[in-house]
């Protein structure tokens, strides 16, 4: 299926709105801003899934150099790597953070499932089925977070490292000009 090329323009007046320099953090000198990165991830988004995707950052008010060229697209794709490199922690302690989620939901169930049979001694009554019914709802409400940890929350984080994999496989380039 043939898709056409999905387009994102980046403009600014002066290639130095975009260019941030920390001089704090020597690992990432030169990146870009905060900003101009999330706008840019959410166009990303936003953006035809299948399309091949195309990047362009038009910087308006400068004339064309190739130095502040390969400045704005060094910068974008390190600020990209990074933020890949971000979400993959992300991922890697989410499905850390999962696993002990799941391991205490499972104990806790067993447990409060345990409860709820040792109360079947109790004398028949209401308060029996009420003990015991409550004992099971509680073992199920306990493994409620990590399952939905388990199932749902890992999505959003997928989706960010497609986007940033999008920018990072797809065309940049810088133009110059209002044209």
């Amino acid at each position: 299926m043939h898709h056409d090329t999905a387009t994102i323009e980046l403009r600014v007046a002066h290639a130095g709105q975009l260019l941030v320099r920390h001089e704090a953090t020597s690992f990432r000198a030169q990146r870009i801003d905060d900003e101009a990165t999330a706008w840019l991830l959410d166009a990303v988004r936003a953006a035809p899934r299948g399309a091949p995707l195309r990047v362009v950052i038009r910087v308006v008010a400068e004339a064309s150099d190739d130095d502040t060229t390969r400045a704005l697209t060094d910068a974008v794709r390190a600020q990209m790597t990074w933020e890949r490199e971000r979400v993959q922690r992300q991922l890697q302690a989410h499905a850390r953070s999962t696993r002990f989620q799941m391991t205490l939901g499972a104990v806790l169930l067993v447990g409060f499932l345990s409860l709820a049979e040792v109360v079947s001694v109790m004398p028949e009554g209401h308060l029996r089925q009420i003990v015991r019914e409550g004992l099971v709802i509680m073992g199920w409400v306990a493994l409620w977070r990590p399952l939905e940890a388990l199932l749902y929350d890992w999505w959003p984080l997928v989706a960010s490292r497609r986007a940033i994999d999008r920018v990072l496989h797809g065309e940049l380039s810088v133009r110059y000009g209002d044209g």
